[in-house]
């Protein structure tokens, strides 16, 4: 077995990853702990503010409603 077998044979893949929401490779190191992981609440955020970009009318009520 090469030095980098060895390395590699014990590592996790980012569930974000497995899961397709990244085209990003990868190795978790909080062995899918995700809610100690800045890349995971990174990957949330992004998810909401597209959320929130594809439904522009929300974000004009909620400008309305702060006035």
């Amino acid at each position: 077995m090469t030095r980098k077998a060895k390395i590699y044979s014990g590592v996790h893949s980012c569930i974000e990853g497995v899961t397709g929401q990244t085209g990003i490779p990868k190795i978790c190191i909080h062995h899918y702990e995700c809610w100690h992981c800045p890349f995971n609440q990174w990957i949330e955020e992004m998810a909401e503010k597209q959320v929130s970009s594809d439904n522009p009318k929300s974000e004009i009520l909620s400008l309305d409603r702060a006035a």
